[in-house]
């Protein structure tokens, strides 16, 4: 049996999910830092994003791609595994990928190559929803 997949270990990918989370905006208050000075030796949490440094922003449960303009980090981290489930007899394939060192699965329909590409699909399937 051949089983072909969209990615392999070592690809990145951008991840789609529909949720209420729209953003987080880095707090100018704080510059982002999560604190301020209130002298030169004392700091405090900020009072505006309580020790933070972003607020998030929540909208309507849509289909998003899952990706924060400020901090790209965790989204670039590559495949680290592929886990392939054949149930049945090969009637039904089931085909995940895991970022490395973070333990969590994302369905392949759930998976494009590019940030263009994940949001068409998501424009798509919000007209469904």
């Amino acid at each position: 049996m051949e089983i072909k997949t969209k990615f392999n270990i070592g690809d990145n990918f951008v991840e789609i999910a529909a949720t209420t989370h729209v953003a987080r905006i880095y707090c100018e208050t704080c510059e982002g830092k999560g604190y301020i000075f209130l002298s030169r030796e004392d700091k405090a949490d900020c009072l505006v994003c309580y020790g933070n440094g972003y607020s998030e922003v929540y909208g309507n449960n849509e289909w998003r791609p899952l990706v924060d303009e400020k901090n790209h980090d965790f989204y670039k981290r590559p495949i680290g595994a592929i886990l392939i489930e054949v149930y049945g007899a090969c009637s039904k394939i089931s085909i995940r990928y895991m970022r490395k060192n973070t333990g969590t699965y994302v369905e392949e329909r759930n998976c494009f190559a590019g940030i263009e590409e994940a949001q068409v699909e998501c424009d798509l399937r919000n007209r469904i929803v």
